[in-house]
Parts: C-alpha cells; structure tokens; sequence
C-alpha cells in the first residue's frame, strides 16, 4: 500500500498510464518521502502532510517518466510552469522536501519548547 492511493493519483493528474506503472511511480514516490523523512532525523509529521509531499513527489516521477518514454507535454499535469521537465522536477521535489523540512523544525521547536 502506498501514501497515495493509485485510483486517486490517476484522477487528481490525468494520467492515462496503467494502474501497474501508476503503482510503481507511487512506490518510487513513497521511498523518496522514506529518504527525506529520515535524513530529517524522523521526526513526527503529520499524516497530512506526509501525503502532500508524497503527492508532490509522485508527480514529479510523473514527469520524469513523461519526460523518459518521449511523452512529455505540460498539458497533461496540473502545473502552470512553462519550463523544462527537469525544472518541474526540480520544483516538486524542492516544494515537497520544504513542507516536510517546515513541519520537521514545528515539531522539534514544539519539542524543545514542552521539554523546558
């Protein structure tokens, strides 16, 4: 099972790929989260959140297997960006590691504040 789920990533991008590939770009997006939360030291974050960066990293492998397979058209992926794929890339996957990086240092300031 992945953070997003397969049905609601191919609704929320428009993406006609398979469910099969949809899954797998999923899992690559779940490890990326797995990477960035624990070079953060695990902190605890939201379940919200957790979901957002993992959409956003989704989407950006995505894009990069648009931009892979010779598909890649900014039509097809809610963004209004109009640069190159490896920019939109580079834009997912920077929004995701900040939210994460934001609620990690809430947290830790919470922690340090109640342990006073």
């Amino acid at each position: 099972m992945t953070t997003v789920d397969s049905v609601e990533f191919i609704a929320l991008t428009g993406t006609s790929l398979s469910s099969t590939i949809v899954t797998q770009i999923l899992i690559a997006a779940d490890r990326d989260l797995d990477v960035m939360v624990q070079k953060l030291g695990s902190p605890s974050i939201s379940a919200s959140t957790l979901y957002d960066a993992a959409l956003l990293f989704a989407k950006a492998q995505l894009v990069d297997r648009y931009r892979l397979d010779g598909t890649f058209d900014v039509s097809t992926i809610d963004y209004s960006h109009k640069g190159s794929s490896e920019s939109i890339i580079t834009g997912y996957r920077a929004e995701a590691k900040a939210m994460l990086q934001a609620e990690a240092r809430n947290t830790i300031t919470w922690i340090q504040k109640a342990n006073r």
